[in-house]
């Protein structure tokens, strides 16, 4: 299955850059000096993790790129093809007993976003147990005799449209 990148065209960019993150780096993948071409095929995207691109809206002054505004693209691969989110996946930080509950915390990614924090016990499979503005949650309704792991997702303000993956692999308790 191909993947493909593709963004809104800008008629005030002479062009676009496309750079992918490799490790604590962004390298460049393609300059695309025609505003009407907005997308790419992604070259050897990795399966099973957070692929980051950032695609770089510029005018040119000479032999200078003039970089104006920046767009983050947070991509999987799946069977499917590529999915694209506007988030990164949040960063779980703890997850602890205290008495009958259990509170997660996680990094703030963003004040323009809903967190939707799901659970799940062994051999089974997710549930959403919530939602938050904050980024921590208390899960009262636990088997203290029970083993949890826990994530959460970006999602808009209403819950409805996810902004971000999670972790599957999720953090224990």
């Amino acid at each position: 299955m191909e993947s493909r990148l593709t963004w809104d065209m800008d008629p005030m960019a002479e062009g676009y850059l496309v750079r992918h993150k490799v490790g604590e780096v962004f390298n460049e993948l393609v300059r695309i000096e025609n505003r009407n071409l907005t997308a790419i095929v992604i070259p050897d995207a990795q399966k099973g993790i957070e692929n980051h691109y950032i695609v770089s809206f510029y005018h040119k002054k000479g032999n200078e790129y003039c970089i104006y505004r920046e767009e983050n693209f947070y991509c999987y691969v799946t069977s499917k093809g590529l999915v694209v989110y506007k988030y990164p996946i949040p960063k779980l930080k703890k997850a602890e007993r205290a008495g009958n509950s259990v509170k997660i915390e996680w990094e703030r990614v963003s004040d323009q976003v809903a967190y939707v924090v799901a659970r799940k016990v062994q051999r089974g499979g997710w549930v959403r147990i919530g939602m938050t503005c904050e980024n921590n949650y208390v899960d009262h309704e636990i088997d203290i005799k029970q083993k949890y792991a826990y994530t959460v997702r970006c999602v808009s303000h209403d819950g409805k449209s996810d902004l971000s993956s999670c972790s599957y692999k999720g953090i224990s308790v």
